[in-house]
């Protein structure tokens, strides 16, 4: 997950980089969950630096639909574009409800290239009544692929679809970034993600009684803080604590590196937040520390034509996969299930003209990977004696 926005009461990110800008005043309402924001007297927008990311992704909120789209033009849930109306919108990734041309309800996730004008709209039927809906749009750029999910549902994908490589700086929910009419719509629970959730995540983020939850994460031992807070007054220090035992105070600023330190399993991270006045606010997370296979390979044969190696692993989320590779950037290399002894054999030299070859012995280079995605450092094993 990359920004969580769940709009009880505020615009402030539970999870996320930057700070809100809000024009107006927004409306808070009975939410899907909680509280839900609602744009009729006001906007808000959020950066898309370490927000959104174009190589893949998924965008994923809860609307509250009026009966039909409005009459005066689009209705955007969200849209953040580069360029303007001279340059066609080149790098637009935008969500709207709208009319079509047969006069029917219909939506559309619209998205354009940073080297073309017109883009390409994925489009589905709007059929949906009046009430909360789950929406979710994911992409995907090395493939073109594009997706729209109703209430859980793709109705919508494609592929081979030119996407954009960058957007604009901000991400605006309820009208596009060049102006458009009011969305008549509540937003809820907002949430991005840095790859394109499958269909199975999607539908359980639809079905989900609760919103997303924050608390949980599985991280390797560096930590990225963001503190995402807000006062009248000002904020005067923010103190980390770890299990209990917090640091000296520190100048507030949106952005904190940590070195988690301990024993794989879960960990409390709390921050302690205070304004002028001396008022304090906790903010607690607690997150799983997933720290790399440990692990040990060795020769244990090494014959004219390869070598076979025994491996040595210790990780508790299994299953275990391997890597092997004549090459220390494993270029090419396919991860395979772990096993405890591997037969590698060298590179081959044909000489066509005297019909002989020549086997190539040499380093083999090793590294696991774990069922969460926490991979070793590359294990140099030398195969001459």
């Amino acid at each position: 997950m990359l920004m969580q926005v769940r709009f009880d009461g505020h615009t402030v990110q539970e999870v996320g980089s930057g700070y809100a800008a809000v024009e107006g005043s927004p409306g808070y309402y009975g939410g899907r969950y909680g509280q839900s924001i609602g744009l009729d007297g006001g906007g808000v927008a959020y950066p898309t630096t370490d927000n959104l990311t174009t190589t893949a992704g998924t965008i994923s909120l809860w609307a509250y639909l009026p009966t039909t789209p409005p009459e005066n033009g689009p209705a955007y849930l969200f849209g953040t574009s580069a360029g303007d109306a001279a340059s066609g919108y080149t790098g637009t990734l935008a969500l709207r409800r709208e009319v079509g041309a047969d006069g029917a309800s219909r939506w559309a996730f619209w998205t354009v290239p940073n080297n073309a004008a017109g883009g390409h709209s994925l489009t589905a039927p709007d059929t949906l009544p009046e009430g909360w809906h789950h929406i979710a749009v994911t992409w995907e750029a090395t493939t073109g692929s594009k997706a729209l999910y109703l209430d859980g549902v793709p109705v919508a994908q494609t592929s081979g679809v030119a996407l954009p490589s960058t957007t604009g700086n901000v991400f605006h929910l309820g009208r596009f970034p060049g102006g458009s009419s009011s969305s008549g719509m509540y937003l809820d629970d907002l949430a991005t993600f840095r790859r394109a959730l499958p269909p199975a995540e999607i539908a359980a983020l639809a079905a989900a009684p609760e919103a997303v939850p924050t608390s949980s994460a599985v991280i390797t031992g560096r930590l990225r803080l963001d503190i995402n807070a807000s006062d009248a007054g000002g904020i005067m220090a923010v103190q980390f604590g770890h299990n209990g035992v917090f640091g000296d105070p520190q100048p507030y600023y949106d952005t904190y590196e940590w070195d988690l330190r301990g024993a794989e399993g879960p960990h409390e991270i709390v921050a302690r937040v205070s304004d002028i006045a001396g008022n304090q606010t906790y903010i607690t997370r607690t997150v799983a520390l997933n720290l790399p296979p440990r692990a040990d390979a060795y020769l244990v044969e090494a014959t004219r034509i390869g070598a076979t190696l025994a491996l040595s692993v210790t990780d508790e989320h299994r299953p275990l996969e391997l890597q092997v590779s004549h090459f220390e950037t494993f270029a090419g290399a396919a991860w395979r299930p772990l096993r405890e002894t591997v037969a590698w054999a060298w590179r081959v030299e044909f000489d066509y003209n005297r019909g002989d070859v020549t086997y190539l012995p040499g380093p083999v280079y090793v590294r696991f990977r774990d069922a969460l995605g926490a991979m070793s450092e590359p294990l140099r094993v030398e195969t001459s004696r």
